[in-house]
């Protein structure tokens, strides 16, 4: 735990830096575990302007790399922030590319959950809920949990608050583990930061049953 925090500190101290100096040519060079505990820092200190910044610059050079994941995994951790609406569209051009640019059927699963999250960010819930059902059938909780939470809130949008409260129960129910547990390699912790933000979301939306 203290390697994790330890990480993080240092993500967030480093990124500052890019970003106040507007140096931003060299992030898509740095590793993947620098993007991670990057976004991860940004959000878990709830400093949105530096966490929209970030991944609006990432996207925007989205077409200087050809790692699908790259694209992927920003225009997700983008679609997090249900304020930062600018960055729907670019978010949107980035799990288009990556999709195209990855055949690997375990990654389909990813690419549902941030297709039906764009969706849902765009107001259109029927084909939020729709695209999420790829995402459902994946064998990773931080994966099928986030489509939950996001079936959840998309239900809670069409008026099936019975419907969305069941979808978040089992949202729950799934990642409890998982998030207790947290595992101390690096690459779980931005999908895991990822699903605690779906699930607070969703449990701040979804009205409880009444006792």
């Amino acid at each position: 735990m203290e390697s994790f925090r330890a990480d993080l500190d240092a993500a967030s101290r480093r990124l500052d830096t890019f970003l106040r100096a507007g140096v931003f040519g060299t992030l898509l060079d740095q590793s993947d575990r620098w993007h991670d505990v990057g976004r991860v820092a940004f959000l878990r200190a709830n400093d949105r302007t530096n966490h929209a910044r970030l991944c609006r610059t990432l996207l925007a050079q989205a077409g200087q790399t050809h790692n699908p994941v790259t694209r992927f995994s920003t225009a997700l951790m983008a679609l997090l922030d249900r304020d930062a609406k600018d960055l729907r569209q670019p978010a949107m051009v980035a799990i288009a590319a990556a999709s195209q640019e990855n055949s690997d059927p375990d990654f389909a699963p990813w690419i549902g959950l941030a297709a039906g999250l764009a969706n849902y960010r765009g107001g259109e819930h029927a084909r939020a809920i729709e695209a999420l059902n790829d995402a459902e059938q994946s064998t990773q909780a931080w994966c099928k949990g986030p489509a939950l939470a996001y079936r959840a809130l998309a239900l809670q949008q069409l008026a099936r608050t019975e419907e969305a409260r069941q979808s978040l129960t089992r949202a729950q129910e799934l990642l409890a583990e998982p998030l207790k547990e947290r595992p101390l390699d690096w690459r779980h912790w931005a999908p895991l930061e990822m699903a605690q933000w779906s699930l607070d979301e969703a449990a701040a939306t979804v009205p409880p049953q009444k006792p």
